[in-house]
């Protein structure tokens, strides 16, 4: 089997630092499923909500919550790669009712 081999770079770990805190400022949030291989980021948009993933690899063999944070952050804030859906009373409880449905669809 291949080894875990995703880490961020001291470049990448000083953007994140920086990211967050902006990040969070915005109303962002994020929700970590090591179980399921999943970072969901989530920030709130008017009327609605954009959200965006990161989905570690079949072959790392650590969930790497700093990677996660990073890429789903990116994707959702400077690259404009995001679903949107309607704002939520609770963004934890759709990042958790998302993240079964993707395991169960792992399944099939």
């Amino acid at each position: 089997m291949n080894q875990s081999n995703t880490k961020l770079t001291a470049e990448e770990k000083e953007t994140l630092v920086e990211m967050k805190i902006e990040f969070e400022e915005l109303g962002g949030e994020v929700f970590y499923f090591p179980n399921h291989s999943l970072t969901i980021a989530m920030i709130p948009a008017g009327d609605v909500t954009r959200v965006a993933t990161s989905v570690s690899s079949p072959n790392e063999k650590k969930f790497r919550r700093k990677v996660g944070a990073y890429k789903a952050i990116n994707r959702l804030v400077w690259d404009g790669e995001c679903m949107i859906i309607p704002t939520i009373a609770s963004n934890e409880i759709w990042a958790h009712g998302f993240a079964d449905l993707c395991s169960d669809c792992r399944e099939f």
